[in-house]
């Protein structure tokens, strides 16, 4: 068994008070990255499975798991929904996942 790739992302919703999914798009919904920098951690990051430009060879996850905030998720690339428990309408939703490579 070879050790798994993970890249860490963070996204945020808000509740409506009655849905208890979302969905996010990978290449074009802006979610936060969770990487060390020199200047700072992380950053905004779109379209990061497409790739920073066309022709790009950045594989596609192959899965992900919920770290925090979520009840679960699923990767059907580029689309990740995520099922949380319902809250007030205007509550926010913290949402951390680890996005699996190959």
């Amino acid at each position: 068994m070879a050790i798994q790739k993970v890249v860490r992302i963070i996204v945020w919703a808000r509740s409506d008070g009655e849905s208890d999914s979302f969905t996010f798009d990978l290449n074009t919904s802006p979610y936060w990255l969770a990487a060390n920098a020199a200047s700072g951690v992380g950053g905004i990051v779109v379209n990061w499975v497409g790739g920073a430009s066309p022709g790009s060879k950045i594989p596609p996850p192959v899965g992900v798991k919920v770290v925090s905030g979520a009840v679960t998720a699923s990767l059907e690339s580029p689309i990740v929904t995520v099922t949380v428990g319902v809250q007030a309408a205007g509550s926010r939703y913290d949402v951390v996942l680890d996005m699996l490579f190959e």
